[in-house]
């Protein structure tokens, strides 16, 4: 009886005769789809004239049932960046690198800190689901935001199976007005550091461990690096990580803080993400020194970003007790 109501469930109708779809009938048969079309083609003479007909595609979409495979949750997670600003009698300074956490006011994780995200609604694009969380997680509007990574880990989460599309984000501090919603009791500003240290195991395999300081919080990140017939593949794994950080965020954090610093290094474009319409040169290169975690001196940086900017007759303030510099606004022809 179970097998007959399975049978009756895949007839369908369409245009006013029963049938069944040729993915239904091989799944009876248990082959695949297309070893069954072959073999119908191959000993088509046996077969009544009528046998079999071609689906339009509005027919083929109409029975079509989306239901049939499993199908995740898609949540979309924001990692902004900004860099903190110190002022002293002499300079104002730019750094260190830091990161934008929500602590969750509700279950799973509540009292964790995470990072600003949400799931996507329907008609919603991914862009918009995550300016749409970042707004009413945290206040924060008109940041730069660029999707970077999608993470699928089914245990990532533990309500279930739900996929992580991380964007990378930068906005200049001055500009946020942190505020949050019902879903997290804070948000805050985390100074945000990583250190790296390099094995080789072979000549097609690197071992990299990665300490992930977000404020007060230590994480370790592992990364294995494989070269397999010219194609790399990098798998990250979390070794330990601090437990007031919620899910996987302390690994899409590290990936994503890693992916910038590669982005930046062959192009600068991103530092400009940092900073106001109007900077000097040395802003931009305190923003480059703060992604990579350094305090000396960028060699040739007015060389590699030069052609990215345009100088303007402005100073800065003369009242302040420090050096005027020459102001400049971003190249947008290069852009």
């Amino acid at each position: 009886m179970e097998e007959l109501a399975t049978i009756q469930s895949k007839i369908y109708e369409i245009r006013g005769q029963r049938v069944m779809l040729d993915r239904d009938l091989a799944e009876l048969y248990g082959v695949t789809t297309g070893n069954l079309n072959k073999a119908v083609k191959r000993n088509i003479e046996r077969f009544p004239e009528r046998f079999m007909f071609q689906l339009t595609e509005q027919e083929f979409l109409k029975n079509y049932d989306i239901t049939q495979y499993p199908q995740p949750s898609v949540a979309a997670d924001i990692v902004l960046f900004t860099l903190d600003q110190k002022h002293t009698e002499k300079t104002i300074g730019l750094g260190p690198l830091q990161v934008l956490m929500i602590q969750r006011a509700t279950h799973p994780c509540k009292d964790l800190w995470a990072l600003p995200g949400g799931f996507c609604q329907p008609n919603e694009t991914f862009p918009e689901t995550a300016h749409r969380e970042l707004k009413t997680e945290t206040g924060v509007e008109y940041a730069y935001l660029s999707e970077t990574k999608t993470f699928t880990d089914k245990k990532r989460d533990p309500r279930g199976w739900i996929v992580s599309d991380a964007f990378t984000g930068a906005i200049w501090k001055p500009d946020c007005t942190l505020r949050t919603d019902e879903n997290a009791w804070k948000a805050q500003w985390f100074d945000v550091k990583l250190d790296v240290k390099s094995s080789v195991q072979n000549k097609t395999t690197t071992y990299n461990e990665y300490t992930l300081r977000l404020g007060p919080y230590e994480s370790i990140i592992k990364c294995i690096r494989t070269i397999d017939h010219n194609r790399i593949h990098n798998e990250w794994s979390i070794i330990h990580q601090h437990g007031a950080i919620a899910f996987d965020h302390a690994l899409i954090i590290t990936e994503l803080l890693v992916n910038l610093q590669k982005t930046v290094r062959n192009d600068p474009k991103m530092l400009f993400e940092f900073l106001p319409d109007k900077f000097t040169i040395g802003e931009l290169e305190s923003v480059y020194k703060a992604i990579f975690g350094i305090t000396d001196h960028v060699p040739n940086f007015r060389r590699m970003i030069q052609k990215y900017v345009i100088e303007t007759p402005i100073m800065t303030n003369k009242k302040q007790s420090f050096r005027p510099a020459k102001l400049y606004v971003r190249n947008y022809q290069m852009f």
